[in-house]
């Protein structure tokens, strides 16, 4: 199955393993949005892996 054009979501997308997912998705070609409660980490990682933020965003809140 590809992934190319999919819409993955990824809470506590910010750190750790769902960081690393979030790379591995955008390297398959998806569209990535990750969710985590510190905005300011999250705005760092959307730099970080995609400088032009055309293919992963970022929305901050606690989904309890």
């Amino acid at each position: 199955m590809s992934l190319a054009n999919k819409v993955v979501v990824i809470t506590g997308g910010g750190t750790g393993m769902g960081q690393a997912a979030a790379k591995a998705f955008l390297e398959a070609g998806a569209f990535v949005v990750i969710n985590g409660r510190r905005e300011e980490k999250l705005r760092d990682v959307v730099k970080k892996m995609d400088m032009h933020q055309k293919r992963i965003a970022y929305l901050a809140g606690d989904i309890r």
